[in-house]
């Protein structure tokens, strides 16, 4: 009998959330999330909004990887960009 993933596939599973552009798991009255939202609208770049409340799932599969907070960013190449002052360095400063 299955109980679900281990936590050492857990992070493979939320990098495998994304897709080809980026992806953003908030909730709502998040200001962080928002502020995210607005960067990546304001650089014209395509997002997926992940609404936390929507999947409760993910709570546990976040906490399973150690993700505590959100936003919890995903790049177009489903790397794990972290919060939203990880992606604004990431744009103004490049890779980190």
């Amino acid at each position: 009998m299955s109980r679900g993933p281990t936590p050492e596939q857990v992070p493979k599973l939320l990098i495998n959330i994304g897709g080809t552009m980026y992806t953003i798991i908030g909730r709502s009255e998040c200001k962080w999330c928002d502020k995210t939202v607005d960067l990546l609208e304001t650089l014209g770049e395509e997002y997926k909004y992940i609404k936390i409340e929507d999947n409760k799932w993910l709570i546990s599969l976040m906490a399973k990887a150690g993700f505590t907070t959100v936003p919890l960013i995903f790049s177009p190449s489903n790397r794990c960009v972290g919060g939203f002052l990880d992606l604004e360095e990431l744009i103004f400063n490049g890779p980190l």
